[in-house]
């Protein structure tokens, strides 16, 4: 077994180990889910994800949005975006501006690294005819490339201050799948991080879908049994068909409840029904729908609870689409449930759209940088090899607060730059090492214990 522990944080106690980075975009499909379920939804996205593998895409480069007015019953002022991309059709910036006086009103810059992760992005209002740093977002992901920590900051005083976050550890077996996840979460009263809580992973055989998990949590300075999902069934793609919960009353564990999806034999669309067992039988409680379209564009959610023999809507979001003679979307409207009618929420106008063919991924450069121990208390050995370059290899060292600490050259021999990186005398925390190649920018993070 190896242990990886990352002292880092994250945005929510949510988003478990085994999920996709959730990252800003449109609004969630459902609402925020319980934080037991994550490896599910996680599961889930991966298969969405793996559903869609494309070399070409097309990004919108303008969004024009109005909001509705509940009260006047009409539609509100209206914001347009103007979308920049990469050539991996990853959003680079986006600038907002007022739809009619054409007034900026804020900008988000992304930053990614050269395996092409999201390492963060900061958000600035237009204030006084001037940009002002309000917020941003810091991520950082292990070797195996799971996204495992970030910071949420605000700006304060000409200085970057951590409000909240979360931090993860990882177990993996010898096979690389994670057996183990802990997360911690920002304490502001004691300004520090506190275990929060924890998965445990089973698996059979060879498989590389867990059968097995156990959800933690810390209470009282131990780690205390909450539920048990087990005796999953699975489809193509990873997706799961069928699981059941059990909960922890204390000395044993008891059945509580199964699950079951549905999906349809094309397309991204899939439900499930949640049953619980009262009196030694099961009975309807939850279902959940999501709808795609055959372009793949969401069309929304459902949320049902069953009462008095049938089911009623909870909370739901729902979207009308159309399309340009380019299958590109052109115009969306959203609903969202309001006492089990749909009222509306917001219209949206895309334009401006480009092709992008996605470029090749750094990811081989990015497996020749080795920054090891990491996490360390004094030095780490920076070693960058296959370098196609005999010229200098610039690196800098920068804190949590975009501040550099380090700065030097490394001049490689026989295609390998190497570097003893002391880092004793700084603060604990995490810190960006960025490399400049002649092949390019690489970004590693280094955490000082």
């Amino acid at each position: 077994m190896k242990h990886i522990l990352l002292l880092a944080s994250l945005l929510s106690s949510t988003l478990p180990v085994l999920a996709q980075v959730s990252l800003p975009g449109p609004p969630a499909r459902h609402a925020t889910i319980n934080a037991a379920l994550a490896p599910i939804e996680a599961q889930i996205s991966r298969a969405e994800a793996a559903a869609r593998p494309t070399t070409v895409v097309r990004r919108v480069g303008r969004v024009s949005t109005y909001s509705w007015d509940p009260t006047g019953a009409q539609w509100g002022p209206g914001a347009i975006d103007t979308h920049t991309f990469n050539n991996q059709g990853q959003a680079t910036s986006v600038l907002r501006v007022d739809s009619a006086s054409q007034i900026p009103i804020h900008r988000v810059t992304y930053n990614y690294n050269a395996a092409n992760e999201l390492l963060g992005y900061v958000n600035q209002d237009w204030t006084n005819g001037t940009w002002q740093n309000t917020f941003r977002i810091q991520y950082v992901y292990d070797a195996q490339g799971n996204f495992n920590s970030g910071l949420f900051q605000e700006w304060r005083n000409n200085a970057w201050a951590t409000i909240y976050g979360s931090q993860y550890s990882f177990t993996y077996d010898g096979a690389n799948r994670i057996t183990e996840q802990q997360s911690a979460n920002w304490d502001t009263a004691l300004n520090s991080f506190v275990p929060a809580s924890r998965y445990l992973y089973t698996y059979t055989g060879t498989d590389n879908d867990y059968n097995r998990y156990d959800y933690q949590t810390w209470t009282n300075g131990a780690w205390v049994n909450n539920s048990r999902f087990l005796n999953f069934s699975y489809a193509t793609l990873g997706r799961p068909t069928y699981y059941e919960t059990q909960r922890w009353n204390g000395t044993t564990w008891q059945l509580y409840s199964r699950t079951t999806y549905s999906y349809p034999a094309t397309g991204l669309s899939h439900s499930y029904v949640l049953e619980v067992q009262v009196g030694g039988t099961w009975q309807n409680r939850n279902r959940y729908t999501t709808s795609y379209d055959a372009l793949d564009t969401n069309l929304g959610y459902t949320q049902e609870t069953w009462r008095n023999n049938t089911w009623a809507l909870d909370t739901g979001l729902r979207s009308f689409v159309s399309y340009n003679a380019n299958n590109d979307l052109s115009r969306q409207l959203i609903q969202h449930a309001n006492l089990q009618l749909f009222v509306n929420n917001s219209k949206s106008f895309y334009s401006d759209y480009q092709t992008i063919t996605l470029g090749n991924k750094a990811k081989a450069q990015v497996a020749e940088v080795q920054l090891s121990p990491n996490p360390t208390s004094g030095s780490a050995t920076l070693a960058i090899g296959s370098l196609h370059s005999a010229g200098e290899v610039q690196v800098m060292v920068s804190n949590t607060l975009g501040q550099t600490v380090q700065q030097f050259t490394v001049r490689p021999q026989g295609g390998t730059a190497r570097h003893i990186l002391n880092v004793a005398a700084l603060p604990a925390g995490i810190y960006s090492i960025r490399m400049v190649t002649a092949d390019g920018a690489i970004t590693k993070q280094l955490v000082r214990e």
